[in-house]
């Protein structure tokens, strides 16, 4: 017969083994970021600029190295970053730019305060007016030339606009948005003009991380623990200088650097539906 302290060792590896199941419980929770082109911030990440423009008004050749200045501070940031999840030694970033000469160009540039709203598949269109009409061959050079882990596209538009991303649902080479990438305007409907955090921040996205701020796919009250739990997030704003700005521990969860998982990462899982009030309960600081 099992005496007491055999009971408890039972006792305290039940929890444990629970506890664990709950904590770990990773590709399930992360089921969006295995799909397409970009699937975790690991490896040999291949990003793919493109500078496109509509009518008279391009980009000038000084524009475009202060945006390309600015994404190798980005750059610098995420490897520095990267450090702090021991990850650096597994990540290399590294760019390729079309339109760099002369601007690719478009008949228009769409453009809404909600993006959802519009229905653009950017990739494939900016690459149909390089001259890339069969996106899986494109795929393919890129891998054979560079043999990428991930590879991202990052087009560049010469307008006033809400940039966002787009990532993949899809692994089949076929699907239109099987090659994520992200549109990111020259500068915001409010007169921002972009910034480097705005560019980490779109290219976050591409690898699974989740926007915290108050917009169209999160509500007030999900900001406002935000800002308490995570207030130097790279997730939550775009218009601050990127040197103070982090990558929490939510968002290195969503981007594949933490395996750790926890319940009260659903409180901050976009959706237009109504949240579990109850989740507020397990949101608590823990970085």
């Amino acid at each position: 017969m099992p005496n007491h302290k055999t009971l408890t060792l039972c006792l305290v590896l039940l929890v444990l083994q629970q506890n664990l199941a709950a904590q770990y419980n990773h590709d399930t929770s992360r089921y969006n970021v295995f799909y397409g082109s970009a699937k975790q911030l690991h490896g040999n990440v291949k990003v793919i600029n493109c500078f496109v423009s509509a009518g008279k008004k391009g980009w000038s050749i000084e524009e475009k190295n202060r945006v390309l200045a600015q994404q190798e501070h980005g750059r610098q940031w995420i490897l520095r970053q990267a450090t702090k999840y021991w990850q650096v030694n597994d990540l290399s970033i590294t760019t390729s730019t079309f339109g760099l000469e002369n601007d690719i160009k478009l008949e228009k540039i769409e453009r809404d305060a909600e993006p959802n709203k519009l229905h653009v598949n950017w990739v494939p269109l900016v690459l149909n007016a390089i001259g890339y009409n069969n996106i899986p061959y494109f795929c393919d050079s890129i891998n054979k030339a560079n043999q990428p882990d991930n590879v991202v596209v990052l087009i560049f538009a010469k307008k006033p606009g809400r940039s966002y991303a787009q990532p993949s649902n899809s692994n089949n080479v076929l699907n239109q948005r099987f090659l994520e990438g992200a549109v990111i305007y020259s500068e915001g409907f409010e007169g921002y003009e972009l910034s480097d955090a705005t560019i980490v921040h779109e290219m976050l996205h591409l690898f699974g991380a989740w926007d915290i701020y108050n917009s169209y796919m999160q509500k007030p009250e999900v900001e406002a623990k935000a800002r308490a739990v995570f207030p130097t997030s790279i997730m939550l704003d775009t218009h601050r200088d990127l040197n103070p700005l982090m990558i929490d521990q939510l968002t290195a969860w969503c981007i594949g650097w933490i395996k750790s998982y926890w319940d009260w990462y659903e409180y901050f899982r976009p959706s237009i539906d109504k949240k579990d009030k109850e989740l507020m309960k397990l949101v608590e600081p823990n970085n």
